[in-house]
């Protein structure tokens, strides 16, 4: 059995990285996709920034697992913050070497239902669309990241499903007709969905697609995929779509800074225009994507010398490509992130 070092855990437990699942080449996506001037990775202070936030999202901690009883984590388990719950079934997590874990363990735990949340870690609600082969916008019934490792900070290996349990409740979008996702980070750093293999992420009751309940009960069947998860669809709007492009100020770039648009009255989808055009500093879209007449948010978000430079723009999108501006007086100066989100609030 493996010992655990007190000295070992407490470094493990304070280096959580926020992986993702899969990459961009498992994705399936069309050579157009691929063509595309797509955001860049992104600056290490921009990630930096992120990844404070995520931080203080982290639901999870420090928890010992018994490999004949399992163990539920929920409640002030999870920080008291969530109604959630992850179920770990007894002898379902493994280290590398096959061995079975009966000892601490680290897990991660994010979960986000509403723009603001999506702003502050760079989860838009986009996904991939294999019928046309663009990225499209989705309605979220819930964003959540879940990493298990063992005592020693490795990844562990599931042998056997887990289940996450996530209250419908938690948003606004009708839970019928949800899929599963699995959050996918292309190699210039632009973060979007991909539908989950059902031999990967699965609804307990064997159907790919959720059709009645109060509780997204999820079996996550395969460790490899552990990282960013999504209960999504399509959204719907009939009118017909246009595009925009927004101008940011100089010294703003693909690197820095983005570019999400938020729907009046809908707090559970979040677009990103994840196109950037460097010869004009314009961020928008491949395709038309935005419902004619729409009232919208157009939020911009960069960074510049390590805080947070955002303005935010409340306008009716109509036809015809139109071009907004970002004004660089009107940016907002935070080093804090919850900031930006108590602005989002306010938003109709």
């Amino acid at each position: 059995m493996k010992k655990l070092l007190l000295t070992v855990a407490v470094a493990a437990f304070f280096f959580s990285c926020e992986n993702d699942a899969n990459d961009y080449n498992q994705t399936g996506a069309t050579s157009n996709e691929q063509t595309q001037n797509f955001a860049s990775k992104p600056t290490k202070e921009l990630e930096r920034l992120r990844k404070e936030a995520f931080d203080k999202m982290n639901l999870g901690g420090m928890y010992r697992y018994s490999s004949q009883k399992g163990l539920t984590i929920s409640g002030d388990m999870l920080k008291g913050q969530t109604t959630s719950s992850i179920v770990i079934p007894p002898n379902a997590l493994t280290y590398e070497d096959g061995g079975l874990i009966d000892g601490y363990i680290y897990v991660d735990y994010v979960e986000l239902f509403t723009i603001e949340k999506m702003v502050s870690l760079n989860k838009p609600t986009m996904g991939f669309n294999p019928q046309t082969g663009e990225r499209e916008l989705l309605v979220s019934g819930g964003e959540f990241y879940l990493m298990i490792r063992d005592a020693n900070g490795t990844q562990v290996t599931l042998n056997q499903p887990i289940q996450v349990n996530i209250a419908t409740n938690n948003s606004q979008a009708n839970p019928n007709g949800m899929l599963l996702w699995n959050g996918i980070t292309d190699p210039d750093g632009s973060f979007w969905w991909n539908n989950a293999a059902v031999s990967d992420v699965s609804f307990a009751n064997g159907s790919p697609v959720f059709q009645e309940g109060t509780v997204y009960n999820i079996l996550i069947n395969n460790s490899s995929t552990f990282g960013w998860y999504n209960c999504d669809k399509f959204y719907s709007d009939p009118r017909p779509k246009t595009n925009m492009s927004i101008k940011i100020p100089a010294g703003f770039n693909q690197s820095n800074s983005s570019v999400y648009v938020a729907f009046e009255n809908e707090k559970n989808a979040l677009m990103h225009l994840y196109s950037f055009d460097a010869a004009f500093n314009m961020f928008g879209t491949p395709q038309p994507a935005i419902p004619d007449g729409i009232n919208a948010h157009i939020i911009f978000v960069g960074e510049q010398n390590g805080q947070y430079r955002y303005e935010i723009i409340s306008t009716v999108i109509t036809g015809g490509n139109p071009v907004f501006n970002v004004n660089p007086g009107n940016l907002i100066t935070t080093s804090n992130f919850q900031q930006i989100e108590n602005h989002i609030l306010t938003l109709p």
